[in-house]
């Protein structure tokens, strides 16, 4: 009896993977999944806590107030539907290290979405719905910007995954502004109610992997747009005023703008370069000073790896005004006009560029 039992127990395991198909043979059927603890770590680490409350402060930039993760299946008949969602926030989010997940074992693809600014994503149940999702760069702020990122696993039954996310957005920021005109006609003239702002900047891109959806407008499109500057969270997101008359003596208080990446490389009537307009009055006339944000002609240095701007990116410009600039906020300069200083940093220093105009 001892040897019935077990030759039973072994037996019984071996047929549980087997299925009578069609043709009368056996097919394989695969095993049951079991249910699997995730433990999920977001590289760096960089906390949640903020040490300032302005711009330019590495702390807020990296704040992350909640954090939700998606797990959808990556094998068999019901590939690409969600398994598994959760939302951390609050003292949940004391750290962002082994984050408990519960799924089932097997081929996942996992995302996590730092400050989604979505109120639920009850509508979302496969892979293929959650990649048409889009950000808004309306509701983009200091402190809570959405930062994404995504792997591939193959879950057991307890699994670590570390894995990194990055903002959607990129900042530019206007360092130092400054007129030039000693031995010009304007020599001693200053530049007065000075606007600084962004244009074509867009206004959704798709969470899952800052791509541009199908449909994609663009704020503040070729000129300032109130109802786009004030439909921003963020004050000061696409516009801000200058106190101070700018001189030759320079201007050096820093200016953060934010908008979302664009890389096209060549622009049509409705797809626009993303452009930093300084706007002032010299003598009377209102003058745009246009920048093409990473761009040759405009700093722009090939060892950057990219044209255009990047998610997660920073870009600081300085600008020195020389003489008259264009008389649409849209359209370029001249040469000798004005110079420009680039820098390009992915949150950490590269290299500086200058460019005389």
């Amino acid at each position: 009896m001892k040897i019935l039992k077990d030759t039973l127990i072994f037996l019984l395991p071996v047929w549980s993977l087997f299925s009578c198909s069609k043709n009368g043979g056996l097919m394989e059927i695969p095993p049951k999944p079991e249910e699997s603890i995730l433990y999920v770590t977001i590289a760096p680490e960089n906390g949640t806590k903020a040490s300032g409350n302005g711009h330019g402060i590495q702390e807020d930039d990296n704040t992350v107030e909640s954090l939700e993760i998606f797990i959808f299946r990556n094998e068999g008949e019901d590939a690409g539907s969600l398994e598994s969602y959760k939302k951390f926030e609050g003292r949940e989010l004391s750290g962002l290290k082994d984050l408990e997940v519960k799924a089932t074992t097997g081929a996942k693809v996992i995302y996590a979405i730092a400050n989604s600014h979505r109120n639920d994503w009850k509508e979302i149940t496969t892979l293929s719905q959650f990649r048409t999702v889009e950000s808004s760069l309306l509701s983009e702020n200091l402190k809570s910007f959405v930062m994404t990122g995504h792997t591939e696993a193959t879950l057991q039954v307890r699994t670590s995954l570390t894995f990194s996310v990055s903002r959607l957005v990129a900042c530019v920021r206007l360092a130092s502004l400054k007129t030039d005109f000693a031995g010009t006609p304007y020599e001693g003239a200053a530049l007065t109610d000075v606007k600084v702002y962004l244009l074509n900047a867009r206004e959704n891109i798709l969470y899952h992997d800052g791509g541009v959806p199908s449909a994609s407008r663009m704020l503040n499109y070729k000129k300032v747009v109130e109802g786009d500057v004030n439909g921003c969270a963020m004050t000061g997101m696409l516009y801000d005023g200058v106190p101070e008359d700018i001189t030759d003596a320079g201007y050096h208080t820093a200016h953060y703008f934010y908008c979302y990446e664009n890389c096209i490389a060549s622009e049509t009537e409705s797809d626009r370069f993303t452009r930093l307009v300084i706007q002032g009055n010299l003598n009377g006339h209102t003058y745009y000073y246009p920048v093409d944000i990473n761009r040759e002609g405009f700093g722009y240095d090939p060892s950057n790896g990219h044209k255009g701007i990047l998610r997660n990116t920073g870009y600081t410009v300085n600008v020195t005004i020389l003489r008259p600039g264009s008389t649409d906020p849209d359209c370029p300069v001249v040469r000798g006009t004005m110079v420009t200083t680039l820098n390009v940093l992915d949150w950490a220093t590269m290299p500086t560029v200058n460019v005389e105009f």
